[in-house]
């Protein structure tokens, strides 16, 4: 025999959360029905494990590790050494491809002299 309705209920009573009305139409459901009666009988074993389960031993020293780890300073890092030294490798290849830019051009830049000279040569 199946049941919709005191199926849906049988957790709730398992619980006591029903009305004196209806956990008393559970109970007489329950007395006449074999399926429904297996089925709370397996709620209320299942929930005498969550009961069990939940009463959990404390470690009374829990709270004492907890506030002595929290209360310990954080050991000195170099963060801030860590952080500057990508920008430190980026400034000095930016400045060293300025100076070989300066370099280079004086190399084959132009003087006072060459610029005469092709100044005259347009001139004729």
């Amino acid at each position: 025999m199946k049941c919709n309705k005191p199926n849906s209920d049988l957790f709730s009573y398992a619980e006591g959360l029903l009305l004196k009305g209806e956990a008393a139409d559970v109970k007489k459901h329950l007395e006449g029905c074999e399926s429904c009666r297996k089925q709370f009988e397996q709620i209320t074993g299942f929930l005498s494990v969550i009961d069990e389960r939940k009463n959990v031993n404390e470690n009374p020293f829990l709270f004492t590790r907890i506030e002595a780890r929290m209360l310990r300073p954080e050991p000195v890092q170099m963060f801030a050494v860590r952080r500057l030294v990508p920008t430190m490798v980026a400034l000095l290849f930016f400045a060293g491809g300025v100076f070989a830019g300066i370099n280079i051009g004086s190399l084959y830049g132009t003087d006072s002299e060459s610029s005469q000279a092709l100044v005259y040569e347009t001139k004729q």
